[in-house]
């Protein structure tokens, strides 16, 4: 098969080692790629993994955008398997922080002053590791305010786009040659991605959607959104007010019942009144902030609802609970 240009050999070898290292040979067939024969005997797929685990792994190796595709599965209860969104869910928050040192400049770059002239401390060690960003903890000056500094990866921009071509290619083969995936239609979830993907690299529309949220959800008691520091930011750097909390899940044994009953609150509101919603509620983009308070971050994913949308979808609860 003649690739595509702009297709890079070099990842696609590398895609491709990965798929095989981990036993989806049937899929990597379907591709029908030179050299991959060579690749099948090198590569040794390891023992004792369910199929769900493999998948979960492979997106883990394979870097930011197969990370951030799997995030984005495992909150399609709806068209997975259980198992699947389990592993899936392992994703969340969990990439390895980059060295202070090497996303530094990016922060040096994209401020309106040097670091130094706004910031009476940084902290090196992140908060928080995800696909695209990492989050620090930092003190303004001359105030002390406490901030937390949403650093976008350096050059993740050009690694996610290069990906993403390739990503589509292997979901147009796939979808084309394998009829048990075409239910899922593989190309229609990476143009989604791709589209998603976009919106989340520029921060600024984050920085857009908290403003939103937070003005749209203010009568909501209990619930917390970060105010942004809208001329502190740009579009690969988002300041914003540090918010002190838990993961949900972890040891603390905050009420129960009064948190899961603000975040429904928080939910039918957002869908059913705003028609504005956080589109990636995952508990690493959630904290508890005290007993009776949640904190939603991340806003870089959200959804919107028309007015005739949130009229069926009322009508649709009506008549369930009829």
């Amino acid at each position: 098969m003649n690739l595509k240009p702009h297709l890079s050999p070099g990842r696609l070898k590398e895609i491709v080692a990965v798929l095989l290292k981990y036993g989806f040979d049937e899929a990597v067939d379907h591709l029908h790629l030179p050299g991959k024969h060579t690749m099948r005997r090198l590569i040794r797929l390891p023992d004792g993994l369910t199929p769900y685990e493999r998948i979960r792994m492979a997106f883990d190796e394979l870097g930011p955008t197969f990370v951030k595709f799997g995030q984005i599965l495992s909150l399609r209860s709806d068209l997975l398997p259980k198992p699947l969104v389990v592993e899936l869910e392992k994703l969340q928050d969990k990439s390895k922080p980059l060295a202070y040192e090497t996303i530094a400049p990016v922060l040096s770059s994209h401020l309106p002053q040097p670091p130094e002239a706004l910031f009476a401390r940084i902290d090196e060690t992140p908060l928080a590791s995800a696909s695209l960003s990492q989050v620090h903890r930092a003190v303004l000056k001359p105030d002390g305010r406490v901030v937390a500094l949403k650093i976008q990866r350096p050059r993740i921009r050009a690694d996610i786009e290069r990906d993403l071509d390739i990503f589509a290619f292997i979901a147009r083969q796939l979808h084309q040659h394998m009829e048990s995936l075409q239910v899922y239609d593989l190309p229609a979830q990476v143009a989604l991605l791709r589209r998603s993907l976009r919106r989340e690299l520029n921060f600024l529309i984050e920085a857009r959607n908290l403003q939103i949220a937070r003005q749209q959800m203010k009568s909501l008691s209990g619930l917390c959104i970060p105010t942004v520091l809208r001329l502190l930011s740009s579009e690969k750097v988002l300041v914003m007010d540090f918010i002190e909390g838990a993961r949900p899940g972890n040891d603390r044994q905050e009420p129960a019942t009064a948190l899961a009953s603000l975040g429904l609150a928080a939910a039918v509101k957002q869908t059913l009144e705003n028609g504005f919603f956080h589109a990636d509620p995952h508990p690493g983009n959630i904290l508890v902030a005290g007993p009776e308070t949640l904190c939603l971050l991340d806003w870089g994913m959200v959804g919107r609802l028309t007015p005739g949308d949130r009229e069926k979808m009322i009508d649709l609860i009506g008549a369930i609970v009829d």
